[in-house]
Formats: structure tokens, sequence, C-alpha cells
């Protein structure tokens, strides 16, 4: 279920978890990258 939202996410932005990263850490920018992307786009995030 995380795995498949890790999935969606990277491919809505485009983007590919680091090496250099744990993946509560990755998990975590994600988040980031949706709610700024809410706020920036003042809707519900689309994935």
């Amino acid at each position: 279920m995380i795995g498949e939202r890790i999935a969606k996410l990277e491919k809505f932005f485009g983007v590919r978890k680091p090496k250099s990263i744990d993946p509560i850490e990755w998990l975590e920018k994600l988040y980031e990258m949706e709610m700024e992307w809410e706020d920036k786009n003042q809707k519900t995030f689309p994935v």
C-alpha cells in the first residue's frame, strides 16, 4: 500500500528515490512536495 503510493507520487513528480536517503525520509519528502503542490494549485492533490 505505501509502496504503491510512493510509486504513484514518484511518477507524478517525475522523480526517483536517491540511494543516499532512507525510505522514511523519502516518504516525508514526497509528502512535502505534495503539500507544496496543493498550496500552489489551490486544489486537492490528484493522486
